[in-house]
């Protein structure tokens, strides 16, 4: 290997290492489909700079048949199920809002009958017009209003699903910090948090096109109004539905669809080798990854090499288009 190859290498090794450090998301092509997976840990456990809380509201998932804003197309969106709460004020004669935030499992342990348990308090049975007295408080008199559409019932409010139900949520503060007896029970076999796992299934897209899929998470920021704050984005993703793999010349790993190879696929072909546990999770389509070919028409992940991610590098950066990548099998 040539010293820029492996100055290259080092610095796509370094990409892949910062990228995993942010938000992540995965893109699965299927039969006239694509899913969507994504891990939001970082999403939902950062604070707010401001309120020194954790403010995070929901997720939205867009998907475009082009990369220029403006063009996406919401799919599906998930938001927590939390309200305000309005209290009669008896000096100003109207209603103010006395709490700018309430999770319905503090509401519940705040005001049901039957303590945090009781599934049939709920806060929308108390209404403006109806409005909840607090008992042996006759002058405490306030009502529930939703804070955005409360879309929180995966798979029937949300088309979005939790790709572990029943995963506990983990003490540790980063992946990094579990021990090693405990890895199977509270990570991804490519070392995410479970408990944070997401997917989503998009239907009915055409055949070979390429699609442009974002995930990205919203924050609570104002009661009055439903203001939110910008929050962020936790992946970008394009790829090819059906399954189509490997049409034209390999090396195009992340499945772009532009059949010409770039950093991206020598990044993800990098975390999939060296820093992922496992390359399924990662590797769209294997037969573009395995450049040299070593594993004929139906290569493994035993089969992409850092040969392969030796010629994408040559290609990209040192021989170019003299080297030439050979056609799928």
């Amino acid at each position: 290997m040539t010293y820029q190859a492996l100055l290259v290498m080092c610095l796509a090794f370094w990409f892949a290492l910062s990228d995993r450090a942010a938000g992540q998301a995965w893109l699965h092509p299927d039969t006239a489909a694509l899913i969507v997976r994504w891990n939001g840990f970082r999403a939902e456990t950062v604070f707010d700079v401001f309120t020194g809380e954790v403010s995070f509201e929901g997720y939205n998932l867009y998907v475009s048949r082009t990369e220029y804003s403006g063009d996406e197309v919401l799919v599906g969106t998930f938001d927590i199920e939390d309200f305000c709460r309005y209290e009669w004020n008896s000096d100003y004669e109207d209603w103010i809002i006395r709490e700018e935030r309430f999770r319905i499992e503090d509401a519940r342990c705040a005001y049901a009958p039957n303590s945090c348990n009781d599934l049939t308090w709920h806060p929308l049975d108390y209404s403006r017009q109806q409005p909840y007295i607090m008992p042996g408080y006759p002058d405490s008199v306030f009502y529930f209003e939703p804070i955005g559409h409360n879309q929180h019932v995966f798979g029937l409010e949300t088309p979005f699903a939790q790709k572990y139900p029943h995963a506990p949520l983990p003490p540790y503060d980063s992946p990094l910090d579990v021990p090693a007896d405990s890895v199977d029970y509270y990570l991804t076999a490519d070392g995410y948090f479970k408990y944070w796992e997401y997917e989503c299934r998009i239907e009915g897209l055409m055949s070979g096109a390429t699609y442009w899929v974002e995930v990205t998470y919203y924050n609570y920021t104002d009661c009055e109004g439903w203001e939110r704050g910008q929050g962020g984005i936790v992946g970008t993703l394009s790829g090819v539905p059906l399954g189509i793999c490997c049409d034209g010349r390999v090396g195009d790993a992340n499945l772009s669809g532009d059949d010409e190879p770039t950093i991206g696929d020598v990044t993800i072909m990098i975390d999939a080798k060296f820093i992922s546990i496992t390359c399924e999770n990662l590797i769209l389509c294997l037969a573009e990854s395995d450049v040299n070919q070593s594993g004929g028409a139906n290569p493994t992940c035993m089969d992409i090499s850092i040969g392969d991610i030796t010629i994408l590098i040559d290609y990209l950066f040192i021989t170019g288009p003299t080297l030439g990548l050979p056609e799928c099998i």
